[in-house]
């Protein structure tokens, strides 16, 4: 076989490679990027005919994605992604959706647990053990963590 064939087949089965490494059980795959991973796989491969029939089969799964918002919510969750990747790469509509789902993921939990209001931390109190009481450090004495303001993705 000449070189300039086994090429061809390195570009084109670059990226479904890559994509397959990302979701396989040694990388550690996370539901948040499984999105990612099929759109890459669909916008980067799509000009390939010679896997265009996976490609196909691949797009009937990422459709049934579609129908559940655990993906989103599980992007949204994800510190890596958060928002970031349906913000720049899907349409303003659909970014709506997927805030309006999420927001209303959370007024429906916040509703189920009503006993889960926010409160002030507070450091455990170990009354004349502790480091600060022990060595006179009045500055480590704290027994409240200093309140902090915490942003909302969606304000109200």
């Amino acid at each position: 076989m000449e070189w300039w064939v086994l090429e061809d087949f390195e570009l084109v089965l670059e990226i479904p490679h890559t994509v397959q490494q990302s979701m396989s059980s040694e990388s550690r795959p996370v539901l948040g990027h499984t999105i990612p991973a099929f759109e890459v796989l669909w916008h980067n491969g799509s000009s390939f005919t010679a896997i265009y029939l996976g490609l196909c089969w691949a797009r009937e799964y990422y459709d049934r994605m579609g129908h559940s918002c655990a993906y989103s919510v599980a992007m949204f969750v994800d510190p890596c992604i958060a928002l970031t990747w349906i913000e720049k790469y899907w349409d303003p509509d659909l970014v709506m959706d997927v805030k309006n789902n999420i927001k209303s993921l959370m007024e429906e939990y916040r509703a189920e647990k009503p006993h889960l209001a926010p409160q002030q931390a507070t450091c455990p109190q170990h009354h004349g053990t502790t480091l600060a009481t022990k060595y006179g450090l009045p500055g480590m004495k704290q027994t409240a963590a200093p309140k902090a303001q915490i942003p909302l993705h969606f304000g109200r």
